[in-house]
């Protein structure tokens, strides 16, 4: 139960955070609008595309094979 809670505060905070970030960019889009000039969206260089966990799963896997690495040289 516990865990099913903690999954569904990390989903509404994302949610939230989602949410938050298109209102800001209806908001550039709008100011773009209104100068005459059009707004696009960038990807950022260097951006890791895959989701969060799966992220946070490699690091943690690149960290133990590093420890492991380092005790063994």
């Amino acid at each position: 139960m516990r865990v099913e809670l903690s999954q569904s505060r990390q989903e509404q905070q994302e949610y939230l955070r989602n949410v938050e970030l298109a209102r800001v960019l209806e908001k550039r889009v709008a100011a773009k609008a209104e100068k005459g000039e059009t707004f696009e969206l960038k990807k950022r260089k260097g951006r890791d595309e895959r989701p969060r966990e799966e992220r946070k799963r490699a690091k943690v896997i690149d960290s133990v094979d590093n420890s492991v690495l380092a005790s063994v040289f």
